[in-house]
């Protein structure tokens, strides 16, 4: 862990602009490191809306649908007619060979330093494209500034925010990429 650390600390630190895709390698590795067997991440991850209500496959004259062959059914069990995709930076998911579909447990953006505003905006984009789902987090990365979103329709924003940690390298970040496997 030492040396993903060191890593992150000289990418956070490099002089000039710090490119957001150079952040990818460590913050994967460090998501990784945590994770147990049954947890991947996903790095551009793929999520799609699903198809409108009247476009099923049900041969009527309302949807554009019904021709089996051009349907597919993603990762998570989302039915793909001619729906809109988008690639959040990474998706934490948990799997299982007796279930079909993973389940989504974090989106995480990530922008560059000075960015936060804009990762914010991104990371709730695609927590409300995975079907607005109030158990799943989105974790907006802007350099060493993180920031806990969880959905929440009882609010006016829709979203509340949780202590975030200090740095990707933080003990807390560990603990909670760690914690997101607890039931």
């Amino acid at each position: 862990m030492h040396l993903i650390r060191s890593r992150a600390n000289a990418v956070l630190n490099q002089r000039g602009r710090c490119l957001e895709s150079s952040l990818y390698g460590p913050i994967d590795k460090i998501i990784n490191s945590q994770l147990p067997p049954d947890y991947m991440v996903k790095p551009q991850g793929l999520i799609r809306d699903s198809p409108p209500e009247d476009d099923a496959d049900d041969n009527d004259d309302n949807d554009d649908n019904d021709n089996v062959g051009n349907i597919t059914t993603d990762s998570y069990g989302t039915v793909d007619g001619d729906s809109t995709k988008s690639y959040p930076d990474f998706i934490i998911c948990q799997f299982s060979a007796e279930r079909d579909e993973d389940i989504i447990k974090a989106i995480i953006e990530v922008k560059p330093p000075g960015y936060v505003k804009k990762a914010v905006t991104e990371t709730l984009f695609y927590m409300d494209k995975a079907g607005g789902r109030e158990d799943v987090i989105g974790i907006a990365i802007s350099g060493n500034d993180i920031r806990i979103l969880d959905l929440d329709s009882s609010v006016t924003a829709g979203y509340t925010t949780r202590p975030s940690p200090r740095s990707l390298i933080s003990k807390a970040f560990i603990d909670l990429i760690y914690g997101l496997t607890m039931p």
